[in-house]
């Protein structure tokens, strides 16, 4: 997905929909887009900006448990609101009677739209560096679920989607940081891993080796403790026997340079 963009022309519209919602237009704040049934119209328009979207499928979408006339109503409604909020900035929306779309004139910039062709970089490349500078920036792009506040059903297969391969972006980067033995960096991502999808074993076993890979056996066996908490807690299971194996050769490391399988 690509954002409409002219390096020539800096008055464009620039929205943030990964994390808390912000629009700005020529760098300042656009007011008046604090309704949520606003910024999830936004946000699906974005999501869908190579195309323009039904009238009806937006209605639907936003006011599910109405009518369809009311819905029809509802979104009229919100789209004056709208262009209330937009007095006095350039057009952003074409608006037909059957359909919505951005407008073809609109210079349009969003960090879903550099996350997303931050990943496609890394994906399509074969050198580990042009990967790992594509991957920081799709994670420094990530600054939060897909408007962790609208809790719309359309919404949320396209938030489990972008959060899964977040969560991708954090596991692979962390990869080619250990392969460069940038054991620090690499701890960081995981541990940030580990927090977003605290009952993934996986991220704790990751995470127990480079902490013995960095010299420090204190910090991967409190990790084997805090994976088996939380999974007593949360699941009320133990940890799988990988990640049991894992903690058992930390138990049994002679010295600090001892290495620790991956069994992932």
């Amino acid at each position: 997905m690509t954002a409409r963009s002219d390096s020539s022309h800096s008055k464009q519209f620039q929205f943030h929909i990964l994390g808390a919602f912000l629009a700005t237009y020529d760098g300042e704040p656009i007011g008046g887009l604090d309704n949520g049934r606003l910024q999830s119209l936004l946000a699906d328009l974005l999501l869908h900006q190579e195309a323009p979207l039904s009238r009806q499928q937006l209605a639907y979408a936003l006011w599910p448990e109405t009518s369809d006339r009311q819905a029809r109503t509802n979104l009229r409604t919100l789209l004056a609101r709208f262009q209330k909020a937009l007095d006095g900035i350039p057009p952003l929306l074409e608006v037909t009677r059957q359909t919505i779309r951005f407008h073809s004139e609109a210079l349009l910039s969003a960090d879903l739209f550099v996350f997303e062709s931050a990943l496609l970089q890394a994906e399509r490349s074969t050198d580990a560096s042009t990967q790992l500078t594509a991957l920081q920036n799709a994670i420094q792009n990530y600054r939060g679920d897909l408007l962790p506040d609208c809790y719309d059903e359309w919404i949320l297969p396209f938030r489990e989607r972008l959060r899964e391969r977040f969560l991708s972006a954090l596991e692979a980067c962390s990869r080619l940081l250990e392969d460069g033995r940038d054991y620090e960096r690499s701890i960081h991502l995981c541990q940030r891993l580990a927090r977003r999808d605290p009952l993934c074993e996986a991220a704790y076993r990751r995470l127990m080796r480079l902490h013995a890979l960095n010299g420090d056996r204190g910090s991967a066996l409190r990790v084997y403790h805090q994976c088996a908490d939380i999974l007593q807690r949360e699941l009320g299971v133990e940890p799988d026997d990988r990640t049991q194996s894992t903690y058992r050769q930390l138990l049994q490391q002679k010295g600090a340079e001892a290495p620790v399988h991956d069994v992932s």
